[in-house]
């Protein structure tokens, strides 16, 4: 999406988080499991849910890749999945600072503080091999 977005955002600048596959994998699974069966017409096999998982992630991940490359560095920036739930705080102020915006992150600091705070007792999903 990110050929779209530019068409519809000239301007755009694009924060691409990455997280492990195989995380990725096992969250999609978990969301199949979860969702995805009330959309079915016909209930599909568990080869074929984890087929389309993969399917999908190596489609999503090959257009960004030949997406980005036509963003400038100076419009791009990439960060880990671990980084980002790890110290949200110190990510992001990373982030603004490789964009050249670090001077305005002082001034979302104690917002990003205080949600940050809020997510301290958040318990993400885990997920079993």
């Amino acid at each position: 999406r990110v050929g779209l977005l530019r068409k519809m955002f000239p301007k755009a600048t694009f924060v691409f988080v990455h997280r492990h596959p195989y995380e990725v994998f096992q969250s999609a699974v978990n969301m199949a499991d979860k969702y995805y069966w009330q959309c079915y017409l016909q209930r599909p096999t568990v080869e074929d849910v984890q087929e389309f998982i993969l399917y999908q992630g190596e489609l999503l991940h090959r257009r960004y890749m030949e997406d980005i490359e036509c963003v400038s560095d100076e419009r791009k920036m990439e960060v880990s999945f671990e980084e980002v739930t790890e110290d949200p705080v110190t990510a992001l102020s990373q982030v603004f600072k490789a964009l050249g915006w670090g001077e305005d992150f002082e001034r979302f600091r104690p917002v990003v503080e205080a949600y940050a705070r809020s997510l301290r007792d958040f318990k993400m999903n885990e997920h079993t091999e």
